[in-house]
């Protein structure tokens, strides 16, 4: 089951917005959560995330990445990365996202770590998403 978990808040994960790709060992993905969960929340004044417009979403663009000959990978993004090329989680604003780490087995692909700025401290977040 797909899904994009933020302080214990599962947003779902929209497949068609939703891409994973390897290329010249960069790594470009990025997992977009569900339009129709937002617009459900956003009529409740009680949901702590009733003040979202848009579906949260993690990005990584052109990140340097070991990759073996299964395609699978397992990497770790440091501050040099964050400060380097473009990753973060927006969610009304682009939030850095450290530390995070973001697997790839088979068709699996995960991402943990914790959101700075959302909140007055950081808060957790996991992605599975299982390519179609």
């Amino acid at each position: 089951m797909d899904q994009f978990v933020i302080n214990d808040f599962d947003f779902g994960v929209d497949p068609a917005r939703s891409l994973i790709e390897v290329r010249d060992s960069n790594l470009y993905f990025k997992v977009v959560g569900k339009g129709s969960v937002v617009t459900n929340i956003t009529t409740d004044d009680q949901h702590p995330w009733n003040w979202l417009l848009y579906p949260p979403f993690l990005y990584l663009t052109a990140v340097p990445c070991v990759v073996d000959e299964n395609g699978n990978f397992d990497h770790a993004i440091s501050e040099q990365d964050l400060d380097d090329y473009d990753i973060a989680l927006y969610a009304m604003e682009h939030c850095d996202v450290l530390p995070c780490r973001i697997q790839k087995q088979g068709k699996i692909i995960t991402a943990d770590g914790m959101v700075h700025g959302i909140c007055s401290a950081p808060i957790p977040f996991h992605v599975r998403y299982e390519v179609p």
